[in-house]
């Protein structure tokens, strides 16, 4: 089970229920997604035009290529170009929009699409860019305070050098 946001309120809802607990708007399911479109965070998104252009998808040039993975990102709204980029790939082998697709993909590894993996809800992510390159470590002594409060834990970003304490 995943939380997207309602189409209507934007408050977050399980992507199983059949309604918003919080403004009763009825959310699609599975089942009421017509042919060439597909289901992404409760949203039925329309990607017909890109089932059109696969059969021309070998003869593409790498620009027009990059141009159908960025029409998909912009329909879907909601996932990453990575995530876009893979939607592209199951369309491209199947021949078919699937019915569903969970756009929560993040880009792992060396630089590389191939290695997509759900990210986790109990990630520790920096408050301040996001970013999950984070360690926890002690404060340590300083010049100023010497040793008092050189216990404490701390968490430090990777990315921005942001500092904060744990919840």
């Amino acid at each position: 089970m995943a939380l997207i946001k309602c189409p209507e309120c934007g408050k977050e809802i399980s992507d199983k229920s059949k309604q918003c607990i919080h403004c009763g708007f009825p959310l699609p399911t599975v089942e009421d997604v017509p042919d060439g479109f597909c289901l992404i965070d409760g949203v039925p998104r329309d990607l017909r035009e890109a089932l059109n252009k696969i059969d021309d998808y070998p003869t593409m040039t790498p620009d027009e290529q990059k141009r159908l993975k960025g029409w998909i990102f912009g329909q879907c709204q909601t996932i990453s170009i990575y995530a876009a980029e893979q939607l592209l790939n199951i369309i491209l082998k199947t021949h078919a929009v699937p019915k569903e697709f969970d756009g929560s993909y993040k880009r792992v590894g060396n630089g590389r699409i191939n290695n997509i993996q759900p990210t986790s809800k109990n990630t520790l992510k920096c408050p301040k860019c996001g970013s999950t390159s984070v360690t926890t470590t002690t404060r340590g002594y300083s010049l100023m305070l010497g040793f008092i409060g050189s216990g404490k834990v701390i968490n430090i970003c990777g990315n921005c050098g942001n500092k904060w304490k744990p919840n």
